[in-house]
């Protein structure tokens, strides 16, 4: 965990960025990762966040379209296993 405004001192755009990236994922705040000047960058902190919050609006909000199908399709995924876990649960008949 951390605070954002450490990043805000970094002068080296590249560093700044991962700076925001790491920042953002370790707190899971997509606000963090709204002040990453490049797309990709952005995407991929998007993309982290989604997985780890298991979110399909954070998902749509990538830009990068490779991160946002992969974030859609795990998150959907993590989701019907869950769900099928949790029905096969309540189906074990107990003597």
């Amino acid at each position: 965990r951390g605070d954002a405004s450490i990043c805000d001192k970094i002068e080296n755009l590249v560093f700044k960025n991962k700076c925001y990236i790491e920042v953002g994922i370790a707190n899971q705040d997509i606000l963090i990762c709204d002040q990453i000047q490049e797309k990709d960058s952005k995407s991929f902190c998007y993309y982290k966040i989604g997985l780890a919050k298991q979110n399909l609006s954070i998902c749509n909000k990538i830009d990068k379209q490779n991160y946002k199908k992969i974030c859609i399709y795990e998150v959907e995924e993590s989701r019907s296993f869950f769900k099928n876990t949790i029905q096969n649960l309540f189906s074990i008949k107990f003597i």
